[in-house]
């Protein structure tokens, strides 16, 4: 830790979490078409976010690209998780 490193002491315990993902956890899947199918996305260009639905995410511009491709029937837009931000990023035609 910078501070520990930095020569300051500190009062408590702590430790580092850090923010990523393990990418070792996902794997390269041919599509399938069955589940694409059972979410209306079949033959779709899906764009898609997946994380925390906060201020700071910037989750204004996916749904200002939304509603530019609103008239392609071709692209659907998709968000998966939770925040603050969660009701207004979660927008049915």
């Amino acid at each position: 830790m910078r501070l520990i490193r930095k020569g300051v002491r500190l009062l408590f315990r702590s430790s580092v979490i850090r923010n990523g993902v393990d990418l070792g956890f996902f794997i390269d899947q041919p599509r399938d078409d069955a589940c694409a199918g059972s979410l209306g996305v079949k033959d779709k260009f899906v764009a898609a976010y997946v994380g925390t639905h906060g201020m700071a995410h910037g989750l204004d511009v996916i749904l200002d690209a939304a509603e530019m491709l609103r008239d392609r029937d071709d692209i659907v837009f998709l968000t998966a998780g939770d925040g603050a931000e969660r009701k207004l990023s979660h927008h049915k035609n």
